[in-house]
Formats: C-alpha cells, sequence, structure tokens
C-alpha cells in the first residue's frame, strides 16, 4: 500500500475528511492505488454533496479500459441518489454482468427495485444469490432481505406485521451468521424500536460503540432508541449526540438529530442552530435556495420566505410570518400550490408564489422551518397570537355540513404513510366508536383512504373530499365544525391554527413538536393529545378516546 494511500485511509477512518481528501488527491495524482483512492474520494464527495465532480471522476473510470464493477456500482448510486433511477438501472446491471457474483450489486439493485414498489421483484433479486456463498454473504443478503421486507411494511399497511415478522427473522439469522456486525445491530436496534421493543432495542444499541467505534451511526442508532420515550431518556440521548459530536463535529446528521431531541424538549432555542444544518445531511432530498440567508436583520429588500418540508410545518410554521414582515415587509411566500388560497389571506405576506415554479427576484432568503432561529424563538414565545389563520371568504359551498346536525364532529384517520405510517389508523374504529355512541361523523379525510368510506364508513360518515379542493377549503369546513378528531396530518395543525377545538391521536413516538406533555400543547391552546399507551396500540388509545368524548358530547347536547 502507497504512503499516500495510506496517509489518506488513515485520515479517512479518523473522521478527518478534508485532509483524507488532499491525500486521496495526491495519491491519485502520483499514479499510487488510483482505482481505490478514486473511489474512496468519490465517496467523500457524495457525503459533502459534491456530486458533480464525483459524477465526473466516476463516468472517467467508466468510460476508460479496464473499467471494473466497483466503478459502475459506485456511478449506479450517485445517479440513483440524483433521481436518475434508469441510468442508475443500467449502470448496476453492467456492474452485474462484470461480476455476476457481487453481492453489493444485488443489493442495490433489489434497493432500487423496492424504491419503485417492485417489491417482489426486489425479493427475487435477493432469493436467487447463487450456491458456495460465505457466512459473511449470506448475511448481507438476508440484511437486505430485511431491508426489502421493512420497506414493503411501510407500504401495505394490511401485511405490515408479516413483513416486520420476516425483517426480524431474517436478521436475527443474519445475526447468528455474524455477531458482531455492527450493521445488522444496527439494523435490528432499529427495528425492535420500531416494534417497541425497546429494551432489546437498547440493549442491542448499547453494544455499536464497541462494534463500530468509529461510525457516527453508532450514536445515532442509541440516540434514536433513546429518544421520544421520557424527558430522561430524552437527555440521555442528547448527551449520547453531544459526545459523538465532540469526535464528528461537522456531522450534520448528529447536528439534526441532536436538533430534534432539544426539540422535543422544549429547549428551542439551543436547537436551531443545530437544525439549520439538515440541509447538509448526505441523503437529504431538500436544498437550500440561493443566495443568503436572512439573519433576521430588518430590511427593505424582497426577503423569501420558502417551504422546504410537509404541509403540516408549513401551518405549525405560518404563525411566525407576521413577526418576518414587520421586519421584512416586502415578504413573498413560496409555498405548495395546495396551501396558496389559505395563505393569500394573510396580511402579512405581500405576495405568495408556488415554490416549485421560477420565484421573483429577492434580496435574501430563508427557510420557513429556519425563521425560529432567525427570530430567536423560544417556547415562552409560543403560541403567539391564535388564530393566525382564517379561512376564505364563504363561496356558498358548504350547506351540507351547516345542515348537518349539531354537535358537528370532523375527523382524518390517516396520514403521510410513506413518511410515517405509524401515525395512520383505520376508518373502522372511528366507524364503531359513531355507532356506540349514534353519532355520524364528517370526513375531512383526502387520498385514497377516502375509499374506505364505502366500505368502513356507510351510514355513520359523511364524506366531505368532493367539496374539498385544497388547503382552503378544508379551512372553510374546519371553520363550521364543533370538534376535529385527527391523527397527526396537516389538518391538526390547520385546525389550531384557526383556534378550532382538536383532539389529536399521537402514535406511542411523537413528532418532536408535540413534546412529553400528557395532554396540552404549548403550540396550540385548544388541542387535546390522546397518545398511544404502547407503540401501536390504537385500540388502547381508542379506549380512552370513546369515555372523552361521551363526556364531551354531555356538555354539548349530542348523542351519547
Amino acid at each position: 500500500m502507497s504512503s499516500l494511500f495510506k496517509e489518506a485511509l488513515r485520515a479517512h477512518q479518523a473522521g478527518q475528511t478534508t485532509a483524507a481528501e488532499f491525500f486521496y488527491r495526491q495519491a491519485i495524482a502520483a499514479g499510487q492505488e488510483v482505482r481505490s483512492a478514486r473511489n474512496n474520494l468519490v465517496l467523500l464527495l457524495v457525503n459533502r454533496r459534491a456530486f458533480a465532480e464525483a459524477k465526473a471522476l466516476l463516468a472517467e473510470a467508466v468510460a476508460g479500459p479496464g473499467a471494473d464493477a466497483a466503478s459502475h456500482f459506485m456511478l449506479a448510486r450517485l445517479l440513483a441518489a440524483e433521481g436518475d433511477e434508469t441510468a442508475a438501472r443500467a449502470s448496476l446491471e453492467r456492474a452485474s454482468s462484470l461480476d455476476p457474483t457481487a453481492i453489493p450489486v444485488r443489493l442495490e439493485l433489489a434497493r432500487l427495485l423496492a424504491a419503485k414498489g417492485e417489491f417482489q421483484a426486489a425479493r427475487e433479486r435477493l432469493d436467487d444469490a447463487g450456491p458456495g456463498r460465505t457466512p459473511g454473504e449470506v448475511a448481507a443478503i438476508l440484511q437486505g432481505r430485511a431491508e426489502i421486507e421493512m420497506a414493503w411494511a411501510d407500504r401495505d399497511p394490511a401485511g405490515e406485521a408479516l413483513h416486520l415478522d420476516a425483517a426480524e427473522a431474517a436478521l436475527r439469522e443474519a445475526l447468528a451468521l455474524a455477531p458482531r456486525g455492527a450493521t445488522i445491530v444496527n439494523n435490528l436496534a432499529m427495528l425492535l424500536r420500531r416494534r417497541g421493543a425497546l429494551e432489546e432495542a437498547e440493549t442491542l444499541a448499547r453494544q455499536l460503540p464497541a462494534l463500530a467505534p468509529r461510525a457516527p451511526e453508532s450514536a445515532l442508532t442509541l440516540a434514536a432508541v433513546l429518544a421520544g420515550r421520557d424527558p430522561g431518556r430524552e437527555e440521555e440521548a442528547v448527551a449520547v449526540l453531544r459526545q459523538a459530536l465532540a469526535q464528528w463535529p461537522d456531522d450534520a446528521t448528529l447536528h439534526y438529530n441532536l436538533a430534534y431531541s432539544l426539540l422535543r424538549l422544549g429547549r428551542l432555542r439551543e436547537a436551531w442552530p443545530h437544525y439549520a444544518r439538515r440541509f447538509e445531511r448526505p441523503r437529504t432530498t431538500h436544498r437550500p435556495m440561493k443566495g443568503p440567508r436572512w439573519d433576521g436583520a430588518p430590511t427593505q429588500a424582497p426577503l423569501l420566505v420558502w417551504a422546504e418540508l410537509g404541509f403540516g410545518d408549513v401551518l405549525q410554521f405560518a404563525r411566525f410570518l407576521p413577526q418576518v414582515a414587520a421586519r421584512a415587509p416586502n415578504l413573498i411566500l413560496a409555498c405548495q400550490p395546495a396551501l396558496m388560497p389559505l395563505f393569500r389571506h394573510l396580511p402579512a405576506v405581500a405576495q405568495v408564489v408556488d415554490v416549485a415554479k421560477p420565484l421573483p427576484p429577492y434580496g435574501a432568503q430563508i427557510a420557513l422551518l429556519d425563521l425560529g432561529l432567525a427570530l430567536g424563538i423560544e417556547t415562552v414565545d409560543l403560541p403567539g397570537p391564535i388564530p393566525f389563520l382564517t379561512p376564505p371568504p364563504d363561496d356558498g359551498r358548504w350547506r351540507e355540513i351547516e345542515a348537518a346536525p349539531s354537535p358537528r364532529i370532523g375527523i382524518v384517520w390517516v396520514g403521510n404513510r410513506e413518511s410515517g405510517p405509524a401515525r395512520s389508523t383505520s376508518l373502522d374504529r372511528f366507524a364503531r366508536l359513531a355507532e356506540r355512541l349514534d353519532l355520524t361523523l364528517l370526513s375531512l379525510q383526502m387520498g385514497p383512504a377516502v375509499a374506505e368510506i364505502a366500505k368502513d364508513g356507510a351510514g355513520r360518515v359523511i364524506d366531505l373530499s368532493p367539496l374539498i379542493r385544497d388547503f382552503g377549503d378544508t379551512a372553510s369546513a374546519i371553520a363550521r365544525l364543533d370538534l376535529v378528531i385527527t391523527v397527526d396530518t396537516a389538518v391538526g395543525h390547520l385546525a389550531g391554527a384557526l383556534d378550532k377545538e382538536t383532539w389529536l391521536l399521537l402514535p406511542h413516538r411523537t413528532g418532536w413538536m408535540w413534546h412529553f406533555d400528557p395532554e396540552r400543547s404549548v403550540w396550540y391552546p385548544k388541542h387535546r393529545l390522546f397518545r398511544q399507551p404502547a407503540t401501536a396500540d390504537w385500540d388502547g388509545l381508542f379506549a380512552k378516546l370513546e369515555p372523552a368524548l361521551a363526556e364531551w358530547l354531555g356538555r354539548h347536547g349530542g348523542s351519547r
């Protein structure tokens, strides 16, 4: 091994990424260990999002004589990260033809198929892995199968338990073959966390620093297992992440996860600078807008405030727009089209535009979720003025709601199943509740789950989706209700922004904004929180919800 490459590898393993890049470049220029140096340099470039340079290095490698499977494989991963799945698959197939026995290539092809929802085909890629494999190779295949099953579980709520059973069985078999396999231990710990087996998950996670002492992922997994359980364990997670940041100060994922724990603990001002590092994470799909980031100082120049995440996050942070407008009166809000009719009625906003289309000129920009940093928001500043949103003017389309008997109760049972499958329940639970309490419920549900009304809600649930085109319409519907009962989705934030009484049904492990208070929210004064008593225990939650609703109906003159 050449001295330059050895020095680069030493720096790389120590987490000294700048030095590692320098020595890898020196090794390549000197013609020392070129292939390995180039591949490792590409990994570092991808981690800091220097995709263009990484892609150029790999394109040069695969175009030249003697191109190997590893270079095609790495190019495929880069193409996949850029969203070019067709080119990525072609590069993987080329890598497979050069080295048909390569397990990493099979695994990446399976992942690519799973990402497209072709789960059975992904399974088959790993089922037909060939004879004569070493225990380590078999363990890698089993890990891949577990990965596919977990992804399948996210897309198949009805079969979730079966997929997770298969994933857990595969990981336990892999662990028996490779008991010191850090990745296996990590993945099993995270799966058990998802399934609520927190004690075993923690036992496994605490092994990781010894198994992979130079990997920040060890700290990330241990912190993830500790977080979200109670304030004491959350503080432990903070300590784990701070210790890891002392060793890897530039790791953006450590900063992001630390921010999440601090936010959950209500230590907002401490959290915001770490949260602002989220765009630096290697696999984030979001990019900051061009131009200087606004620092909160007064300005007469146009200021672009832009939405980056889901509808709920945008609605939650819209409360800060009047404070922004007081410092930057020429405020441009760039958001998703479904939110534009709602935000056009905000006096604080000079212009509302589609975030996905060409933007008007601006002097500075800031992501909506960085307003906490720019404004110095602390918990004592919450909730701010409520309501901070209003429905559009009445257009006469809401007679169906107005004609419904009082009290009028709106429901939502499904959120974004891909980003948060644990947050969704089923309509049949609401239907059984309505039957027992002799209620008719009004559905604010949108998307594919609306089809469940015909099967499970007939006679007890009125479908309002034909009247709803966007969040302005949803706001108009909510304004005519007496109570909203919803899972953790954008409707919960919208109802709170409108100052509507809202009961929020939360999974056992919640988003940071619901903190640890058993029933109340600092963000929305009229929210009442109902938390699952255990992981995936919707029946236990509804057992608490039913007597509470019966008591509420008694006070509001409804059926019992």
